[in-house]
């Protein structure tokens, strides 16, 4: 099973989908590209649906990336350099991505399964600039009722 690398503010999209029920196909419509859209649901769907796939936390290039017509060092780079992105050139930490999303301890870590990446990211709390806690619902405007929504895991 190959491993899904993801770019903290990438991983968002995942909350959206698993916890807010968001469908993959809106949540992945970063780019009018159809290669790049394909590549983006069927990770997502991957990582939804097999609660054992392998998925880790980096800060440079990732699942996405690799598909990004933008992307000199991607399998679907469009060749237009002046539109060429080199964004990840250096490393992202996405610091505060890393936070809001309860990611912080596998940060560049060891894969872990899409199981433990959920739980990790159910209900962090999050102080941001301020010494308030929230949670990732309050963050979203999201009801607390909504733990039905994936039963999955």
């Amino acid at each position: 099973m190959d491993i899904i690398q993801i770019l903290p503010h990438h991983a968002i999209s995942m909350f959206e989908a698993f916890y807010l029920g968001i469908k993959d196909e809106d949540v992945i419509s970063w780019y009018d590209n159809e290669k790049m859209r394909h590549n983006g649901v069927s990770n997502l769907k991957n990582i939804i649906s097999n609660p054992d796939q392998l998925v880790q936390i980096v800060d440079l290039y990732d699942s996405w990336c690799s598909m990004c017509p933008r992307n000199i060092k991607g399998n679907n780079y469009d060749g237009n350099p002046d539109t060429s992105c080199h964004t990840y050139d250096l490393p992202n930490p996405d610091t505060e991505f890393i936070e809001i999303l309860g990611l912080k301890e596998i940060a560049n870590g060891k894969p872990i399964t899409s199981k433990k990446f959920f739980e990790l990211m159910k209900e962090p709390q999050y102080s941001g600039e301020t010494s308030k806690r929230i949670s990732l619902r309050q963050i979203f405007r999201v009801q607390d009722d909504l733990e039905s929504i994936q039963t999955i895991y």
